[in-house]
């Protein structure tokens, strides 16, 4: 999970990486007391990785309630894999869902790559 912290000296700083699963059963209230006392700015969401569409909506509302900045991100996965959470990332501040360009073969349809703008996938594909 990419975080953004303030170091000890009170000025901004791009955080390490931090693991994907920090949130699985739990709250971003708790990432404090599991790194030492930082207080993150953003939380990078990932579908795969919080259980699901709900738990991924919740996860948001709950940082977003907090105060985080969020980032939507990806493994690299199918387009297929993606389109659930292109609804999530229309809430996000950061996106980095570039999972489908890096297979050699994606889903007919699926999103593409236009001018370094993702686009989402054709009506239909995924639900109708």
């Amino acid at each position: 999970m990419v975080v953004f912290e303030h170091d000890t000296t009170g000025h901004e700083a791009c955080g390490g990486m931090h693991r994907e699963s920090a949130f699985a059963g739990g709250t971003p209230s708790q990432i404090g007391e599991r790194d030492q006392g930082h207080r993150y700015q953003a939380v990078n969401i990932k579908l795969d990785k919080t259980g699901g569409l709900t738990e991924a909506w919740r996860l948001l509302r709950t940082a977003k309630a907090q105060g985080f900045q969020i980032m939507v991100g990806c493994m690299v996965c199918s387009s297929l894999g993606i389109a659930p959470v292109l609804e999530i990332a229309r809430e996000a501040d950061f996106i980095d869902l570039d999972g489908p360009l890096w297979l050699a073969d994606d889903y007919p349809d699926g999103v593409t790559l236009q001018g370094g703008v993702l686009m989402p996938p054709s009506p239909g594909f995924w639900g109708s």
